[in-house]
């Protein structure tokens, strides 16, 4: 290798800058066809892991990844990445839009989680899983994805209509509770206890209402919310949650506060989305070989249980709801995206061994699938049909 990537700390930053480089235009090229930038930034970390480099030249990709300390340096650094993508995504979830449309909001996310938590955790328990795993795999069928839903609602012209504000509202329920059952999962590593349960439930409580009441006197600068994220990931951290939950709440909770500060808030979210958010999708392709990994059934199998429980689980909270048949359709086709949500649990379940390299694949394989599919059904759905009756009443 050349002499100037040889030192640990200069074979770290040309590593970045490939990274950077190559997600950068392969997502330029997705984006040509429709797909989402995140698709070229996963097929840039495939072709840079052990997929394609590690297969064609062995030897070349293990003198780059092979450095201990390199290895460590990067995987800090993925970590880091992920802790501000979550701090920025928490800034998406707007707790006032749960007050609109209350009943069909709760129903459509309660049947749209507990119904694809059963069908997950009983699919894990048909696989053999242990009960960690089991638990974890009904938690990634019930997720969905906020930064997502909000995109294809845009596009589709429903970010206005009481469609998508059931969409939104729900979705951003959905996340919380979500995040809050992998923290119970991943702090646990077993079976959920009390203490887990109090833990999370008190940093939820004080990111929603107690930080934000505080947080008013706090001089308004990047480098004070910066501070606000990497207390709460420590705080989650030394309580054995994963920093990224913590880092989501500190997102929640100075929500209100970067709205007043649109244009610093603009800088932050640019920053992230063009530097660290890019890393990090990069970066799950590094994680494992996906072809080697590639089990068909498995893929299929889990794709179409978790559409369908998805699907059929909003439907019925809909129709219960009272909302009529197509509007119930549009809701669980929009709400079944699962996008880089679905990704980050599955890229922290790998790293903390509660799942396998093969479900690992699948799963973000699923998230990519029912982004592709809620997009495109989104999209003809909507097409020929009078959006006058999806609007806000």
């Amino acid at each position: 290798m050349p002499e100037i990537i040889q030192n640990e700390i200069g074979l770290f930053l040309f590593i970045l800058l490939i990274m950077l480089a190559l997600g950068q235009l392969l997502s330029s090229a997705v984006k040509k066809i429709n797909l989402t930038e995140i698709t070229g930034q996963l097929l840039a970390g495939i072709i840079l892991g052990p997929t394609v480099f590690g297969y064609f030249n062995p030897h070349l990709y293990g003198s780059v990844f092979s450095n201990t300390n390199t290895t460590i340096l990067i995987d800090n650094f993925f970590q880091l990445a992920l802790i501000f993508t979550m701090f920025v995504a928490g800034f998406e979830v707007d707790l006032l839009a749960l007050r609109n449309n209350k009943v069909t909001t709760l129903l459509v996310t309660l049947f749209g989680m507990l119904i694809p938590f059963a069908v997950g955790a009983a699919f894990g328990t048909y696989l053999g899983l242990e009960a960690v795993s089991v638990l974890f795999l009904g938690t990634a069928f019930a997720i969905a994805a906020l930064p997502v839903i909000v995109k294809i609602l845009q596009d589709a012209k429903l970010i206005s209509t009481t469609v998508g504000t059931i969409v939104i509202a729900s979705a951003v329920l959905t996340d919380i509770v979500g995040w809050i059952c992998f923290g119970v999962i991943t702090k646990s590593n077993d079976t959920p206890t009390l203490a887990s349960l109090l833990s999370i439930s008190f940093i939820f409580i004080a990111a929603i209402s107690i930080i934000p009441r505080l947080l008013n006197t706090l001089r308004i600068t990047i480098t004070a919310w910066i501070c606000v994220c990497l207390v709460f990931a420590i705080v989650c951290q030394q309580l054995h949650l994963h920093a990224c939950l913590g880092a989501f709440l500190a997102g929640m909770a100075l929500r209100k506060a970067v709205q007043q500060h649109e244009s610093l808030k603009e800088t932050l979210v640019s920053f992230v989305s063009s530097f660290f958010a890019p890393l990090f999708f990069v970066s799950i392709g590094l994680k494992v070989n996906f072809i080697a990994n590639f089990n068909l059934s498995t893929v299929v199998t889990l794709f179409v249980l978790a559409t369908t429980s998805k699907i059929l689980g909003v439907f019925i909270g809909a129709r219960l709801a009272g909302s009529e048949p197509k509007s119930s359709l549009l809701l669980s086709i929009i709400l079944n995206a699962r996008g880089a949500m679905e990704i980050v649990f599955a890229s922290i379940a790998l790293d903390l061994g509660i799942i396998s390299s093969e479900i690992y694949v699948a799963l973000v394989s699923m998230a990519f699938l029912t982004t592709i599919v809620s997009s495109l059904a989104t999209k003809n759905l909507t097409a020929n049909y009078n959006l006058h009756l999806l609007s806000q009443h």
